[in-house]
């Protein structure tokens, strides 16, 4: 015969093993939840890092053939005086825009040293455009002192990237 207290009993250890399950439960997809949560922010760390490398690339490769294009105006002579450098002046400000877009998403990854780096190559860049856009373009020292501070300071990005890979993986 059933008494009470095996009904009390039973139904003691019943409730228990629904509390520990859903414990259990509870705390298993708290875990899964972060998981995946982590995972999903390095790959968007990642694919934020790779949009920044994308861009310097690329303001690189536009900033080389803006010196390409100063240097056949100046083939004949050392001045960049009486030449038409409009086309110049656009390439050189979007260069800029480039490099401003890329600072921007280095904040995104929480990267300060990286947006450093890149905030010295907009101003870099920038100083470029200036000088370009200023009247006195008779020596043309200072526009090859740019470009070669723009090499340095692509090499220290170049250096920053694996600090950065590093730093996501961490």
């Amino acid at each position: 015969m059933t008494t009470v207290l095996d009904i009390v009993d039973t139904a003691v250890k019943i409730g228990f093993g629904a509390l520990i399950s859903g414990v259990t439960t509870y705390y298993v997809s708290i875990t899964n939840h972060s998981h995946k949560r982590n995972k999903d922010m390095l790959v968007y760390k990642r694919n934020k890092l790779v949009e920044i490398s994308e861009k310097i690339q690329l303001a690189g490769e536009i900033s080389n053939n803006l010196k390409y294009l100063i240097s056949q105006k100046t083939t004949n002579s050392k001045t960049l005086l009486d030449k038409d450098i409009s086309s110049e002046l656009k390439i050189a400000k979007d260069v800029c825009n480039i490099i401003g877009s890329a600072v921007s998403t280095s904040h995104l990854i929480n990267d300060q040293e990286l947006a450093n780096l890149i905030k010295e190559y907009w101003k870099n860049r920038n100083a470029l455009y200036v000088y370009l856009l200023k009247g006195d373009k008779s020596n043309l020292k200072e526009y090859y002192e740019l470009f070669s501070q723009m090499k340095k300071i692509r090499l220290k990005i170049l250096e920053q990237y694996s600090k950065s890979l590093e730093r996501i993986y961490a």
